[in-house]
């Protein structure tokens, strides 16, 4: 012990101090660990608690299927065991049609009436809807109806100022001087064969069977003037006559007698 310094009591208790205390901290460190390992455990038990459990019913469900299969297997009939109680249901009554397929067979009308209707249909609202052709359509036909016009379906297709050629005997309209624009714009007026002229045909036909057959649905109202809706000034009949519907592109307005 010679040459060393002899530790003072405050040295001896820091010393002491230190080593409880490191005994301490390793048993809290175990308890720790232990508790951590316990939860571990547990944890597993209880996964594996719920996987069974799961299994258990994934099986009832299996078996309760396979049960309820064979009992609607079981309680269908077959056809050796019915073929005694043949249930017979009677068939309804044919329909009859109030129109006959030969409704419209008495009906004539000229191909000149009905090329004249489908060209003032195909230039007017070719571009339109069935309703806007239908409804040009209409027009004509309510022209012809009036007194205030010709009384035939070309008269009022081609109404207007006439140019005479003695030589051949054949009349042409004056620029600009008809009733439909464009059967006195210069312009040829042959159509071009495609959809929108087999549409206009056939509008044209639908309306003159029905026309005649007197049961042509007019979806204008009786009009017989029109009028496109882009115009930036309408014409001045316009505000002498009383409109009555706006279809497509065309406002349509009523006046004059009928026959």
């Amino acid at each position: 012990m010679a040459g060393l310094t002899p530790r003072t009591r405050r040295e001896i208790n820091y010393f002491s101090y230190g080593r409880r205390r490191t005994k301490t901290r390793s048993r809290k460190r175990i308890n720790i660990s232990t508790l951590w390992l316990k939860w571990l455990y547990q944890y597993k038990n209880l996964i594996d608690t719920v996987t069974e459990q799961r299994k258990r019913m994934i099986k009832a469900v299996r078996y309760c299927l396979t049960l309820l299969t064979a009992l609607l297997i079981l309680t269908t009939p077959t056809n050796s065991k019915v073929s005694d109680s043949v249930v017979y249901v009677q068939e309804p009554a044919p329909i009859t049609l109030s129109l006959k397929p030969d409704y419209f067979s008495n009906i004539t009308y000229s191909n000149e009436e009905l090329e004249c209707l489908a060209l003032n249909i195909y230039f007017e609202a070719g571009v339109e809807s069935t309703a806007g052709k239908l409804a040009v359509a209409n027009v004509t036909i309510n022209r012809k109806n009036s007194s205030d016009y010709p009384d035939t379906i070309c008269g009022v297709v081609k109404e207007g100022k006439h140019y005479h050629d003695k030589k051949i005997d054949k009349r042409y309209p004056l620029r600009d001087r008809c009733q439909f624009s464009w059967y006195c714009d210069g312009l040829v007026d042959k159509p071009k064969k495609g959809r929108t002229w087999n549409t206009s045909l056939e509008v044209a036909e639908i309306a003159l069977k029905k026309h005649y057959a007197d049961i042509l649905i007019d979806i204008t109202d009786g009009s017989t003037h029109y009028h496109a809706n882009w115009m930036e000034k309408y014409p001045s009949w316009a505000y002498t006559k009383k409109k009555m519907a706006t279809i497509d592109r065309h406002i349509f307005y009523k006046s004059g007698k009928y026959r």
